[in-house]
């Protein structure tokens, strides 16, 4: 479930149930609710998203013989839609879908997609309220073969897009962080960067970014530590870019690095968050 407040204070909660999902409104802080209405799904529901300004949105899966498909359930004033569909093929699986969305109201989304045969990080956006989805475009660039999973999706207030994956491009160093970023509303990506700066055969996985006020901030999931017997240990690190004073915001994706990462010990997964 998920609960949020609009520009209007009211609060909206959603509540997958079962193979539906059920939507209600409170507007006196939670103390009394409407009568859930039944939001009008294709396939099976998937989670409630947190959409500008306190509405929500719904994902639902469609699955099919040799893939799937994944919709948008938007509100208007005539009710919930039946579902935007996204993918624009039916062809292989999908997971993973994370999203973001600027002050215009455009919403952009990313997710592992299985189409080629191996997982890829593909990309769609919106400028009509979820009715329709640009065309999908991958955004990791290499042509190895090899898995590209769990991606993170960010926003900058001028509109640059980051998106970063766990990468295993480089066989002998398992899974790293990969990042790449867009100043055209994702239409074209800028060549992958690789993000940790760790050499060796472990694992970067789970990432979190976020959009700090002045750069991209990413936390991951990261196993090149070993306990004092020997044995990997998970821990998280964390990242923050640095920009050249001078350089504008289009250029942000060139000058990424790998800082000199502290690792935090933590149960549970990384969470890249805004501090006020």
């Amino acid at each position: 479930p998920i609960i949020v407040r609009g520009e209007d204070e009211r609060l909206a909660a959603g509540v997958p149930c079962s193979d539906v999902v059920l939507h209600s409104v409170s507007s006196d802080n939670g103390r009394t609710w409407t009568a859930p209405t039944l939001v009008n799904l294709c396939g099976r529901p998937l989670y409630p998203m947190r959409h500008r300004n306190g509405i929500l949105w719904y994902l639902s899966r469609e699955q099919v013989a040799d893939g799937g498909q994944f919709y948008v359930h938007s509100r208007s004033n005539a009710g919930w839609n039946a579902g935007s569909p996204v993918r624009n093929t039916n062809c292989g699986n999908f997971s993973v879908t994370t999203y973001a969305f600027d002050s215009a109201g455009h919403t952009y989304m990313a997710w592992c997609d299985y189409r080629e045969g191996n997982p890829d990080i593909y990309f769609s956006s919106t400028t009509d309220g979820g009715r329709t989805w640009s065309p999908n475009v991958r955004v990791n660039d290499d042509q190895t073969g090899q898995e590209q999973l769990d991606p993170s999706i960010a926003c900058s207030p001028s509109g640059t897009l980051c998106v970063l994956w766990s990468d295993n491009r480089n066989s002998h160093t398992l899974f790293d962080i990969y990042c790449s970023t867009s100043t055209d509303g994702g239409r074209t990506w800028s060549p992958n960067i690789k993000v940790n700066d760790d050499t060796t055969r472990t694992w970067q996985s789970t990432a979190s970014l976020v959009y700090d006020r002045k750069n991209f901030a990413v936390a991951w999931m990261d196993y090149r530590e070993t306990s004092p017997g020997g044995e990997s240990r998970s821990s998280i690190f964390a990242s923050l870019p640095i920009r050249r004073r001078g350089l504008p915001e289009a250029t942000a994706s060139t000058i990424w690095r790998a800082a000199s990462s502290g690792a935090v010990v933590l149960g549970g997964f990384p969470l890249a968050m805004t501090l006020s």
